[in-house]
């Protein structure tokens, strides 16, 4: 079986649900397909996943992100980081915990502990753009606007289709009178995702920088 027969297999199997059989055939491949394949590495991290893998379904999630997909398969890719991530938190009470309240504490303009525990949950897991866009949200309120900044560049280095870490950016820039970055940042804001209410705040944000 050549490759184009053994992925549209694995693809009809994955449709079937039948991840033990899915795996076995991705695996069979020949190392050189799987090294350099985000689709097929993709396939493998969904396999992993729904056979309770976890470890070894990140460490595919990693190979995969080390490749610099585009488009549409890193937005894959970002939607099963979130899927793993949320596993992995719902599985430990105490990071469930320690979420729940380092949101509740932002909510309630408690910056102080919400930079603590979102530092520690940064710690855990550093891929997850969420908590770094919090971990960013909690610095600026705390005075601290390097950190800030910084976290919100992890943030859309992490999820670039987080408009709203996005617009933070613009925001910050304008505040210091760096009209050109926020415009930048706008309008990558914008141009991630333009019908939705986080891309038409970046877009409403760059009109009035242009006068329009």
């Amino acid at each position: 079986m050549n490759i184009a027969d053994s992925l549209k297999t694995a693809l009809a199997l994955r449709n079937q649900k039948q991840w033990s059989e899915c795996l076995n055939l991705i695996v069979s491949l020949k190392p050189e397909h799987l090294a350099h394949s985000r689709y097929h590495k993709r396939l493998l991290l969904e396999c992993y996943f729904h056979l309770d893998k976890l470890a070894l379904a990140h460490q595919t999630l990693m190979e995969a992100l080390a490749l610099n997909p585009e488009g549409r398969e890193l937005e894959a890719l970002i939607y099963w980081q979130k899927r793993l991530e949320s596993t992995e938190i719902k599985d430990d009470p105490s990071l469930h915990l320690l979420q729940e309240t380092a949101i509740k504490n932002l909510h309630q303009k408690n910056f102080k502990a919400a930079l603590s525990e979102f530092q520690i949950l940064c710690q855990k897991f550093p891929q997850d753009a969420r908590h770094r866009y919090h971990l960013a949200i909690a610095s600026l309120e705390s005075g601290d606007l390097i950190q800030a900044i910084t976290n919100l560049k992890v943030c859309v280095k992490l999820d670039c289709l987080m408009q709203k870490a996005w617009y933070a950016l613009g925001s910050i820039y304008l505040a210091e009178g760096l009209i050109n970055e926020a415009k930048a940042y706008y309008t990558e804001g914008y141009s991630a995702n333009p019908f939705n209410a986080d891309g038409l705040a970046n877009h409403e944000a760059l009109k009035k920088l242009r006068g329009n």
